[in-house]
């Protein structure tokens, strides 16, 4: 028997894309957090990350020092990993609202990506990052085709 004869149930490969989508941008910010050994030359490269971004001439990446204001910025960073954690939920179980969610979140990331500043990744990070935006890509452009936007249509109880 032939591998290739096999089909592949569409609802399921849309949910392995929606996982491998999530797990792949998970497995690249532990990468950069927990690079092991790193060469000199990769630590020099690594303090220019993010250098000339808007975020540092605004100082939005300095933590407060204050509590109220490390509960607001705490708050708002666990708002948003919610907010993204719920709209892959969504799609895992193709509510209808998480496909707008996804584009929303997915637009925001590409309209603040020009004010980043200079981006250093290690190549693996880079790899995986790749990976996620493959994925994330085919996951928006499944979603609104068929069979899988079938999947996001309301089901009437009659």
């Amino acid at each position: 028997m032939v591998a290739s004869s096999i089909p592949m149930n569409p609802k399921l490969f849309f949910r392995l894309l929606v996982a491998a989508s999530l797990l792949f941008a998970i497995a690249g910010v532990l990468v950069a957090e927990f690079s092991g050994n790193v060469s000199e030359d990769w630590k020099t490269l690594a303090e220019w990350n993010g250098h000339g971004g808007i975020y540092d001439r605004l100082e939005l990446c300095n933590l407060p020092t204050n509590m109220v204001g490390l509960i607001a910025v705490s708050a708002l960073l666990i708002a948003f990993l919610l907010c993204i954690l719920g709209v892959y939920l969504g799609l895992f179980f193709f509510w209808r609202w998480a496909r707008v969610g996804n584009v929303a979140v997915t637009i925001l990331f590409l309209a603040l990506a020009p004010f980043s500043g200079l981006i250093i990744l290690f190549p693996f990070e880079a790899g995986l990052y790749d990976l996620t935006m493959l994925c994330e890509g085919a996951v928006i452009a499944l979603s609104y085709t068929a069979p899988i936007k079938e999947y996001f249509r309301p089901t009437s109880a009659t």
